[in-house]
């Protein structure tokens, strides 16, 4: 830690960054530098003031950082909303600053998306998207609306609270499905030929992630039908295309106290099979970090919240093996990020438990795909 603000100090003075994140691999990884808050501010309101509109900050915003983004939420007389500066952790740049112009076009990009998907949602009565204000280009800034919602994921079932399948979780998770569905729907018209991706590209991510649990004692080939499923899913040639949200997971899209859903946080950046959102959906519902370690929720209870996201989801462009394709991979995926999150002690202390768990899971994957060879 001393060595990184060593570093930082030498190129940046304290009042143009906040925290720098430390992490992953052995390897110090930082995320870029937000603005401060008077900075950020200052253009909010000069902003407001161009357009004409009232801008009177009435409290000390709260500032959130996270490893993606910083997120400022201001009251303003006219109500609440949100500045969300974007960055990432794991970018690589010559220049360390908020203002490099990768995330100059990543910030500019999310915020054309979420004015695109307000015009494509508009007359839904059952969900919606967080209207987009404005951008603010000097800082890589999205002002949006405050929105009072949880994330979908506050529904899941949980290991230290009792939890029924009651009709108002499986109501959520089936409009998640209806989201997705109506979002898989935008029309992709132009687009950067290098923003189209193939499934192959996945079942190749797959193989690695499966390497890397081999590194942490997890050894797969041993379950059964392993290989015959890899070997069926090597045989995958359709290529349904569409616009896909690309982080779809519970955390990424809220529930309004009216039950109306709302979902967010995406630019736009990915060409690819609509079975990307659905398997990394229901990867999310079987590789919580809590479930890793406690054995719960089990899969019976998962298997009621896919049945309803599914039928929200209404009729799939894909096959059974693409969707499991992907939703493999985004398993192995998280279950690699959980483990690498866990100090080793509990690794240690937990590692009949944890390879319990995930045999558990693939096992059952690879059943569903070698059921139907003969």
């Amino acid at each position: 830690m001393q060595a990184i603000h060593r570093f930082c100090d030498n190129i940046l003075s304290p009042n143009d960054y906040f925290e720098f994140y430390i992490l992953r691999k052995e390897k110090l990884i930082m995320s870029f530098p937000t603005p401060p808050l008077d900075l950020v501010l200052g253009n909010l309101q000069s902003a407001y003031q161009a357009r004409g509109w009232p801008c009177q900050v009435m409290a000390n915003p709260i500032i959130r950082q996270l490893p993606w983004s910083t997120l400022f939420f201001v009251t303003l007389g006219t109500g609440r909303i949100v500045v969300k500066i974007v960055h990432f952790p794991d970018q690589t740049t010559a220049e360390i600053s908020w203002q490099a112009e990768e995330l100059l076009q990543r910030g500019q990009r999310e915020y054309e998306t979420m004015v695109k998907l307000e015009q494509h949602f508009e007359g839904m009565t059952d969900f919606h998207t967080i209207h987009p204000i404005l951008y603010l280009k000097e800082i890589n800034a999205i002002v949006m609306e405050h929105i009072d919602a949880v994330p979908v994921h506050h529904f899941y079932p949980q290991p230290d609270r009792l939890w029924r399948m009651d009709s108002n979780a499986l109501q959520t998770f089936y409009q998640a499905g209806a989201w997705l569905a109506h979002f898989h729907r935008l029309p992709l018209q132009l687009f950067d030929p290098h923003r189209q991706h193939h499934p192959q590209e996945s079942l190749a991510t797959l193989l690695t992630h499966q390497q890397h649990l081999e590194g942490h004692g997890v050894h797969l080939t041993a379950i059964p039908y392993w290989e015959k499923a890899l070997e069926r899913l090597s045989q995958i040639t359709e290529t349904p295309y569409c616009w896909v949200h690309g982080d779809f997971h519970m955390r990424n899209i809220l529930r309004q106290s009216d039950g109306r859903l709302i979902g967010f946080d995406t630019a736009l950046e990915l060409i690819e099979s609509p079975a990307y959102d659905l398997g990394k959906f229901l990867a999310d519902l079987q590789t919580r970090k809590e479930r890793l370690v406690t054995g719960l929720p089990g899969l019976a209870q998962i298997a009621h919240l896919r049945q309803a996201f599914l039928e929200g989801y209404g009729p799939l462009s894909v096959s059974s093996d693409l969707l499991a394709l992907y939703e493999g991979r985004f398993m192995l995926q998280k279950w690699k990020e959980s483990l690498e999150a866990l100090p080793d002690a509990l690794k240690f202390a937990l590692g009949k438990q944890i390879n319990r768990v995930m045999r558990q899971n693939f096992r059952e994957w690879a059943a569903k795909i070698t059921q139907n060879i003969s």
